[in-house]
């Protein structure tokens, strides 16, 4: 088995969503789901994901801490589209739908 398959049927990742009060939620789900999915599966407030994370909204929009946004994989073009249509973007802007959870992102933080 590669290790992409063993990654996204065996492991299990943690994502700490932090709320604008300071909030902390503490997700644990199995890797190769996005993130959107991480915070709609365990009733993340602040992650809407309108669109059902075909990434043609931005109502999962999220800040991603910056010393894990370069473990990310890169934005393509249509979510960089959709991020120019955010009055406060920043520099570590994400559509949660289009980050796909990996082992190497356990212990991520994120901003909602």
């Amino acid at each position: 088995m590669s290790d992409s398959l063993a990654d996204k049927s065996t492991t299990t990742v943690t994502v700490r969503f932090v709320h604008h009060d300071g909030h902390v939620t503490e997700v644990s789900d199995i890797a190769g789901k996005s993130l959107m999915d991480f915070a709609v599966d365990h009733g993340v407030r602040g992650i809407e994901a309108q669109c059902g994370g075909a990434g043609i909204c931005t109502t999962c929009l999220c800040n991603v801490r910056h010393d894990w946004f370069g473990r990310l994989a890169e934005a393509e073009c249509d979510e960089l589209e959709m991020l120019d249509y955010v009055a406060e973007r920043t520099p570590y802007s994400r559509l949660s739908c289009q980050v796909i959870v990996t082992s190497m992102l356990h212990g991520l933080v994120v901003y909602v």
